[in-house]
């Protein structure tokens, strides 16, 4: 049975006023980034599947460099610069074509994308925060400057973890202020906070005083840290057996494997998928 890998992006506007996220892929859709090395990418613009959830591409392919050196690999000699003049490429055409879909939930400003195609090619998490972080980036709504965030969905496990860690002696959480209608009663102090004081990002690291044999995060700093994994990164550092180890959600994302039906193509299942998340938050 066929399958779709997937990853999680948390995308946050601020500020955040209705049809702020469709805006901004719109947007994003005309612009073009680095997404690595030599690669670049772009999206399409997105088109509704569902109520409240927009679908479309992310495009990937390598840039040619035409003022750099060619190789000719008869000769295994330079080709000479008359040469390279006489080669043709139009500038509309691009070597290394990848494709990957993604699906974009507008109540939860969550984005999902395929991490590997049908054709088995691959677009990494980080790589693919990079690319939104940058298309998004300098936009803006209604002509007014709209701030974004791209968060990485950590897995689950990895912030137990860090605050489960033997011997932590640093703990480092960033929150980038996330959208206000996100949250609970208790986490929503944590956003108050950022609000009450117009901060953007707040930064909170506890460290072990000495002689103690660990920190133990109390409940208002898990709450904390709940916040952090999903809009920011929670980092963790202990002593474990003579060495340092060092933890982070930003180096754990949270993939999803789902099984397709025969015949399923990729964005019934991912649309198909969103909807039931939806359905549980």
């Amino acid at each position: 049975m066929p399958t779709l890998e997937l990853y999680a992006l948390n995308i946050a506007a601020m500020p955040h006023p209705d049809g702020v996220y469709e805006s901004l892929l719109k947007q994003a859709a005309r612009k073009k980034v680095r997404a690595r090395g030599a690669d670049f990418a772009k999206i399409t613009v997105p088109q509704s599947k569902s109520d409240g959830i927009l679908v479309g591409r992310i495009l990937v392919w390598t840039e040619i460099d035409r003022d750099g050196a060619w190789l000719d690999l008869a000769s295994e000699q330079e080709v000479p610069p008359d040469q390279v003049d006489e080669i043709q490429i139009p500038d509309n055409v691009k070597p290394n074509y990848r494709c990957f879909v993604y699906g974009f939930d507008v109540a939860n400003h969550r984005l999902y994308y395929e991490a590997r195609n049908e054709k088995r090619e691959q677009l990494g998490p980080t790589v693919a925060r990079r690319i939104f972080l940058n298309l998004l980036d300098g936009l803006s709504h209604s002509h007014e400057p709209i701030g974004v965030e791209v968060t990485l969905i950590p897995d689950e496990e990895t912030l137990i973890r860090i605050l489960r860690m033997r011997g932590l002696k640093r703990l480092h959480m960033r929150i980038n202020r996330p959208n206000a209608d996100d949250f609970d009663t208790v986490q929503r102090r944590v956003l108050n906070d950022l609000i009450n004081n117009h901060a953007g990002r707040r930064d909170t690291e506890y460290t072990r005083a000495k002689g103690e044999a660990r920190l133990t995060p109390t409940d208002d700093v898990k709450v904390i840290a709940e916040v952090a994994a999903e809009n920011g990164f929670v980092e963790g550092e202990a002593d474990a057996d003579g060495e340092t180890v060092k933890v982070s959600t930003r180096e754990h994302p949270k993939r999803v494997i789902l099984e397709r039906e025969r015949g399923q193509s990729v964005v019934e299942r991912l649309v198909s998928f969103i909807s039931e998340v939806a359905q549980r938050a």
